[in-house]
């Protein structure tokens, strides 16, 4: 049933083909009886089964097996020929129920010299697990491998050019097929009832897909429709309920009543600007369907054709017809001449993007020839995480990006005025502003905690700029007057690399820093590199600058690399982060770094590491470990308010770091180990904020990581006074440690 309204007449139909199969198989049998007047029959036993044969032809030297004297149990190898009277016959046809139910069938091999197998020919062969056609069969007849429901796979070879009416009927077990490229026909219902089948690969030469020819193939997960099929027939794949995706070549002329009914899994359709006609009740009731894109040359669709797609989230029409959809947001675009890619619909000069699909996900890339991206082009896709658009685009319409989720966003170049309103919906949190921007309107919508940077990268600040002046600013020059700026003269020279967005300080000295990163909202692990390269000359990261990675939800990890400061508000409220991994160059945490970081555990800075600055860590509550180098100085004010969860911290500078105010003052002292160098326990005791630690424990100074070549089994592992303990660093416990492998002799600390 397709529907309700059509059940009487579909019911009609397939009375009315079951009618005439029928008759035809009347007729064929009463041409059989005439045939066995005249044609000499024999029988010819090969490899173990005996098998009867007709003479079709005395001239060419032609038979046909036509059955058996006993059921053929097991493997079957037809022969290339048979001998008759010392006379060698061709076998090139398989006869009409040749085999017919033949249940103890497990193999067949059919060989190349055939070249028809014909009507019911293996139909109810219910133990045939495999079969292999010669590559020279043309034909494959009606039923003819009909309910062979072990049968698993079949390759029909490029030589065969019609597949007949319910050939592979009902073969429940059979889980991949292959279509030759000389096939054009795929008869009606030929796969009907394969819900094993889960691969289909059609040929290229096929030209219609018959009614129902994949109908109830519930398991069938993609379909790929050649360039050559002309029709989808009736009902052809009605019912295929895994079926989550669908190509359709950009041949199709008509896509036939109910041809893809009942698809609850089918996710996106893009009908392409070949297809003419849309049936009734073509994708009714898929009710995954989220987008569909239906071409220019359409003319017209059948009533309830998307009825019941009810997953409908938005979907695009040509202008000159009516909209076909009731579920979701339906745009129509202009109906000249278009190029559809992916779903998304172009100008035929690729010039102007109309339409961008719902199931666009992931980063996108604008093509470069595109200039204009039209009125509500992007609008509701919201899996894109990152548009990259390109420097020529110079005009974005109404609503191009509404209700999308973007956090980050640039304005190209190109593009003169825009309306902050093209955005709205967005969780926007970095917006880059084109350099040809002298416009930039509707700041009120975007007034609100979750944008926080915007870069400017124009010479001159665009008129309507100073109504984001609550927002912090990164401008190119000071003609700029933000009360919250942070200045990078190369500014419009920036460029990301693996996520994460860099602008060059030096250009003679080949520097660069960090100053932004494209958020997606999933766990995020970065790395800053000690170098990057761009457009192939490799820059020295120096600084992670102020507010990078300021506010990221997801991030979990980083890597820091770099060979400068950590910046004002880096890593401001990163609420997963839970792993900082320090390189050897970072001399100075900066005000308000890591604040807020909730999930931190565990810090072992840098040895280049001086000073700390103002609640650099502060609010770092699930904090339980955090140790300085021999080269820390200072602690700015209240660098550790609220770190209330320490409680081992390790400080080997022999001179007490100086503490800002209250630096120190919520650790819980009577909680938290102090463990500093040995013999400057008295100084640490005396200091200010650092003498009020309960436990202060001498370590020795001066420790260093050891990294041991797995290759190297000569280890040698002695205690402090030069006993020789143990060749495994697993098996000690905390303390300090004299390592040796060959030449290299490493003072260690375990803990």
């Amino acid at each position: 049933m397709i529907s309700d309204i059509r059940q009487e007449q579909y019911q009609h139909y397939q009375q009315k083909i079951n009618k005439m199969k029928r008759l035809l198989l009347l007729l064929c049998g009463l041409m059989s009886l005439v045939m066995s007047v005249h044609a000499a029959t024999f029988t010819y036993t090969y490899k173990g089964h005996t098998l009867n044969y007709r003479i079709l032809s005395e001239s060419e030297r032609t038979c046909a097996v036509t059955g058996y004297t006993s059921q053929p149990v097991g493997a079957l190898e037809l022969p290339d020929c048979a001998y008759y009277s010392g006379i060698e016959y061709t076998l090139v046809e398989i006869y009409n129920n040749a085999f017919y139910e033949c249940t103890g069938l497990t193999s067949v091999v059919i060989d190349n010299s055939v070249q028809t197998i014909g009507y019911n020919a293996f139909f109810g062969c219910s133990g045939l697990t495999s079969v292999i056609i010669g590559n020279s069969v043309n034909s494959i007849g009606e039923d003819a491998f009909r309910g062979c429901s072990k049968l698993t796979s079949v390759v029909i070879p490029n030589s065969v050019k019609t597949i007949g009416d319910g050939a592979f009927y009902n073969c429940t077990g059979l889980i991949s097929v292959i279509i030759g490229n000389s096939v054009d026909n795929i008869g009606i219902g030929a796969f009907n009832g394969c819900t094993g089948l889960t691969s289909v690969v059609i040929g290229n030469s096929v030209k219609s897909i018959g009614h129902s020819a994949f109908a109830n193939c519930s398991g069938l997960k993609s379909v790929e429709i050649p360039y050559s099929v002309l029709t989808i027939g009736e009902q052809a794949f009605v019912y295929c309920t895994g079926l989550t995706a669908v190509v359709i070549g950009n041949s199709v002329k008509s896509i036939g009543y109910g041809a893809f009914a009942y698809c609850s899994e089918l996710t996106s359709i893009v009908i392409p600007n070949s297809v003419q006609t849309i049936d009734e009740v073509a994708f009714y009731n898929c009710t995954s369907l989220t987008s569909v894109v239906i071409g220019n040359s359409v003319k017209s669709i059948g009533n309830d054709a998307f009825a019941y797609c009810s997953g409908l989230k938005k979907s695009a029409y040509p202008d000159n017809i009516s909209n076909p959809f009731s579920y979701g947001r339906a745009i129509a675009y202009s109906a000249q001449e278009t190029t559809i890619e992916d779903g998304v619909i172009f100008d035929r000069a690729k010039t102007t993007l109309y339409f961008a699909p719902a199931t666009l996900s992931g980063e996108y890339t604008v093509p470069s020839t595109v200039k204009t991206i039209a009125d509500n082009a992007f609008s509701y896709c919201e899996d894109i995480t990152y548009i990259r658009m390109p420097a020529t685009l110079s005009s974005i319409g109404k609503n191009a990006f509404l209700g999308c989720r973007l956090y980050d966003f640039t304005i190209p170049n190109a593009v003169k005025s825009f309306d902050m309103a093209t955005l709205s919906g967005n969780p926007l949190k970095s917006l880059t502003v084109g350099s040809g921007v002298t416009q930039i309107s509707g700041a009120a919508s975007f007034l609100s905690p979750r944008i926080e940077k915007i870069f400017w990268l124009g010479n001159n600040p665009p008129e309507g700029c100073y109504l984001f002046n609550s927002i912090v600013n990164f401008v190119s020059n000071d003609q700029y007057e933000f009360g919250n700026q942070i200045l990078y003269p190369f500014l419009s020279s920036m460029f990301d690399v693996e996520g994460i967005v860099y602008v060059p300080v030096s250009p003679s000295e080949r520097t660069c820093n960090v100053v932004d990163y494209f958020y997606a909202p999933s766990n995020a692990v970065f790395s800053v590199p000690a170098t990057v390269t761009n457009k192939g000359i490799k820059l020295k990261v120096i600084d992670v600058g102020a507010y990078a990675f300021y506010h990221h939800d997801y991030l979990t990890d980083i890597t820091l690399d770099n060979n400068g400061v950590i910046d004002d508000y880096a890593f401001y409220n990163c609420i997963k982060l839970e792993s900082v991994t320090f390189g050897n160059n970072i001399p100075e945490i900066k005000n308000h770094t890591f604040e807020n970081c909730e999930v931190l555990k565990k810090v072992e800075n840098s040895p280049a590491l001086i000073s700390i600055g103002e609640w650099a860590f502060s609010g770092c509550v699930g904090m339980e470990y955090f140790s300085v180098g021999d080269k820390a100085t200072s602690f700015g004010k209240e660098a550790f308010s609220d770190c209330t969860g320490l409680t081992e911290f390790y400080s080997y500078a022999a001179t007490p770091p100086i503490c800002g105010d209250q630096a120190l003052d919520d650790i819980i002292k009577w909680n938290c180990r102090l463990y500093v160098p040995i013999g400057s326990e008295s100084l640490y005791k005396k200091a200010p904020q650092w003498k009020d630690f309960f436990y202060i424990d001498g370590v020795e100074s001066g420790i260093d990581t050891i990294f041991i070549d797995p290759q190297n089994n000569n280890i040698e592992i002695f205690d402090i006074n030069g006993i020789k303990l143990t060749t495994r660093l697993e098996d000690l416990p905390a303390g300090i440690y004299i390592v040796r492998q060959g030449k290299n002799v490493k003072k260690i600390a375990v803990k």
